[in-house]
């Protein structure tokens, strides 16, 4: 159907899409590049151009979202990177909006609800997260996934579990994490719906769709262990675990804040699942899977902590262990839960106790609004457009006053651009620490960059022995000008780059090397330094 029934006649559900659309670019349309957008983006466009940064170490490491960058990594090809971000953002966003309007749709078919819910779950997902995980965002593989697994709990609500589990293998072939542990979570849907669930030997259908379409994600993802050596393994396991993502990984570093609100979101949940009724109706299992697949992804979050807490002092298999993002999928999904069965009580007094239900739509209206709002001066439309995400950690760390952002991130721009046009394509380079976003201005091939963690094993190390190399403790934030000129020589030489690009707005000291860039004694916050050769 394309409309359903409201207290004022018929509501187009393309409406309702294109309003959950708007508010998800509202929320989250900073200037590009986002967070990630630099580091999955220039993958996927090296994906389809190997020629492009060509040098680079991260990307040419092991691919593991091929299937992302086959799909968009062409159009990165003949458009410039923002463009290919604002196209794969406004796909995303469209595609995430379709899949919630199914799912609340299906949950509550009144006017309004679906974008009710989806206020409530941007506000929650920004703020009760406990992992640092997000799903509406900037374009990269796992979005595309959170939008499949949407259709499929629409699905599983619908009893059409078939489908729903194709779903979720479209959604393992996208991200094959995401995917996976959704699948794991669809068993305990199924199990939560005792004498409504399917039987087993009706499923077999769904089982072999859902286990074919997750190939294309499963088998890069086991390749970048493959014929490795099982120390190195090992080594970057723990690296990529502890010294690169343990904010997202190892429970006992998370912050104690962060875990705080999401038990509170717990909470929250829990409480509106108990005051409504999962009701129930022909063809329709209502909020019953949905509970059984937030309980499963919450499930999978403490076996994630258990293994954590178990496993201290035992650092290789932890690291073993603790690499498959417990946490992702309860970050995202237990704010969807809770957004969802808080509409639902809303609904369900509207008419018993109408002043309850206006009371809490005000609170759940003020709450959305409050976190849509906050959200885009962060990372959406109201948020200030710096051109590196760097740039704000550098001032919450005080090594970057608030009103020299606005200046280096202007010169940072102005150097890439000159780097771009003013240097060979295939040249390598030494860059700064603080930055992550020279791959996309710049366009040039970087030895290391500390953003830009690869995914199998060997390059893992590598990318480790670089960045201590690059980054000692022992030069602090200064940066590259601490590590002296003889040094800097040195290491350019090992790794064949040809330019070093310093943050001396950081060390204060210029070096005495050929500088090439500005042409003049400007003061400046970056300088191009050419190495020559021996």
């Amino acid at each position: 159907m394309d409309e359903f029934s409201g207290p004022r006649g018929p509501w187009p559900r393309w409406l309702e899409w294109l309003s959950i659309t708007l508010l998800f670019a509202f929320f989250a349309s900073q200037d590009a590049p986002a967070v990630n957008e630099a580091h999955y983006l220039a993958k996927a466009r090296h994906f389809w151009d190997p020629s492009w940064c060509a040098r680079d170490l991260f990307l040419r490491s092991r691919d593991a979202h091929q299937v992302f960058a086959a799909i968009i990594g062409w159009l990165a090809c003949l458009l410039p990177l923002p463009v290919v971000a604002w196209a794969g953002r406004l796909a995303t966003w469209a595609a995430l909006a379709a899949g919630w309007q199914r799912l609340g749709g299906s949950l509550f078919p009144r006017p309004g609800a679906a974008l009710l819910s989806a206020g409530l779950w941007l506000a929650l997902l920004d703020h009760g997260a406990m992992a640092g995980e997000w799903v509406v965002g900037g374009v990269e593989a796992k979005c595309w996934a959170y939008a499949a697994v949407l259709f499929a709990l629409e699905c599983f609500l619908t009893e059409r579990w078939n489908r729903g589990l194709a779903w979720l293998g479209l959604a393992a072939c996208f991200h094959v994490l995401v995917g996976g542990w959704a699948l794991i979570a669809a068993a305990a849907a199924w199990f939560g719906c005792g004498p409504f669930r399917p039987a087993l030997k009706t499923l077999w259908p769904g089982v072999a769709a859902a286990g074919l379409l997750s190939l294309p994600g499963l088998v890069p993802a086991l390749l970048l262990t493959a014929g490795a050596d099982p120390t190195v393994a090992a080594d970057a396991a723990w690296i990529y675990v502890y010294g690169r993502l343990s904010h997202h990984l190892v429970f006992h570093r998370l912050d104690p804040y962060a875990i705080a609100a999401f038990a509170g979101v717990l909470v929250g949940w829990i409480a509106a699942a108990i005051a409504t009724p999962c009701d129930l109706r022909p063809g329709h299992l209502g909020q019953r899977p949905l509970r059984g697949f937030v309980g499963g992804a919450i499930a999978i979050a403490v076996a994630g902590a258990l293994v954590d807490q178990l496993l201290l002092g035992h650092w290789e298999l932890s690291a073993k262990l603790l690499r498959y993002y417990w946490f992702r999928l309860a970050d995202a999904m237990l704010p969807a839960g809770a957004a969802l069965a808080w509409v639902g009580v809303i609904l369900g007094h509207w008419t018993t106790r109408p002043r309850l239900a206006r009371g809490l739509l005000a609170a759940a209206v003020a709450t959305g609004g409050a976190g849509v709002l906050a959200g885009s001066f962060h990372h959406g439309m109201l948020a200030e457009n710096l051109g590196d995400p760097q740039w704000n950690w550098l001032e919450r760390e005080r090594l970057l006053d608030h009103r020299d952002r606005p200046k280096v991130a202007r010169q940072w721009r102005e150097t890439c651009e000159w780097i771009r046009g003013n240097t060979p394509a295939d040249s390598l380079w030494l860059t700064p620490r603080h930055q992550q976003t020279f791959k996309w201005f710049a366009e040039r091939a970087e030895a290391v960059n500390g953003k830009d963690v690869p995914q199998d094993a060997a390059a893992v190390v590598e990318w480790q022995d670089r960045r201590e190399a690059l980054f000692p403790p022992e030069t602090g934030a200064i940066g590259l000008t601490g590590l002296g000129e003889q040094r800097l020589v040195e290491l350019a030489r090992r790794y064949g780059a040809e330019f070093i690009l310093v943050d001396e707005f950081l060390g204060g000291r210029r070096l005495a090397l050929p500088a090439v860039y500005p042409t003049d004694d400007t003061p400046t916050a970056f300088r191009v330094y050419r190495v020559a050769r021996p």
